[in-house]
């Protein structure tokens, strides 16, 4: 099976394939807002699978029973985290990776359970030495390694990551020991 890459201009026409409940909604709508990550799809008239692709991560709709073993293979490599239904892709993917699969949960996030108050209650003064700052450029390219991964990856730049996000850091001095940011560049929706 062949999968073809969407033109940007014809995102779109594919977006409603991803409004399903195990697709990060904050990850598909900066997909599809940004076209930054690749959309392919198997038939580009009537798909019965498409995927975004992410390199280490793929966002995958559709049914797997379709495509072959050698199929399934060369579209889900190891290594590669697979976000789709747990009841269609999971036997499969057993299949094929039995004893090399973990398996993570998401948990689903929402501002209707979020209570200010609770949020409040959490606030405390930060000890001496340490300060919270919005990130600006040159502490953005101070951030050690673990905390800056994301950047390049979703972002491509400092400045795009500073133009598509909010991005806050806790430092000690002026060395920045603790991040708060959108991991994708933010839409209408951002997951810190």
């Amino acid at each position: 099976m062949q999968f073809k890459e969407v033109p940007s201009e014809n995102y779109e026409k594919y977006r409603h394939l991803f409004a399903q409940e195990h697709c990060p909604q904050t990850f598909v709508d900066s997909a599809f807002t940004y076209k930054s990550v690749p959309l392919k799809v198997d038939n580009e008239e009537n798909p019965t699978i498409a995927f975004l692709d992410f390199t280490f991560a793929i966002i995958i709709v559709g049914d797997p029973d379709i495509l072959t073993d050698e199929e399934f293979l060369e579209l889900v490599s190891e290594g590669v985290v697979v976000v789709a239904d747990k009841e269609q892709w999971l036997p499969k993917l057993l299949k094929h990776f039995k004893g090399k699969l973990i398996e993570r949960r998401r948990t689903k996030m929402s501002h209707e359970h979020l209570s200010l108050e609770k949020l409040e209650s959490l606030k405390r003064p930060l000890p001496k030495g340490y300060s919270l700052e919005r990130i600006d450029k040159e502490t953005a390219e101070k951030l050690p390694n673990i905390l800056q991964v994301h950047i390049p990856v979703f972002f491509g730049s400092v400045e795009n990551f500073l133009k598509y996000t909010a991005a806050f850091c806790v430092k000690h001095g002026d060395k920045p020991i603790s991040l708060a940011s959108s991991s994708i560049p933010s839409t209408n929706l951002l997951e810190m």
